[in-house]
């Protein structure tokens, strides 16, 4: 039994560094990422943070965004 649980605690991990990986190389959205980790878009930004990832979205860019 726990060896079952420490077997999807490693599985749900895996897919959630694929995940992370494809959209930090740009072959995924975000959204499309935090669905295939089984996250929401937060806790996925959230995962990436821990990971080290920094995005290269800036406060002009969400500015831009704003008035659009």
């Amino acid at each position: 039994m726990i060896i079952r649980k420490l077997i999807q605690i490693g599985y749900k991990e895996l897919i959630r560094e694929k995940a992370a990986k494809d959209y930090i190389e740009g072959k995924i959205t975000i959204s499309e990422a935090s669905h295939r980790a089984g996250l929401t878009i937060l806790d996925m930004q959230h995962f990436l943070v821990d990971k080290g990832f920094k995005s290269d979205y800036s406060i002009e860019d969400l500015e831009k965004e704003l008035e659009l």
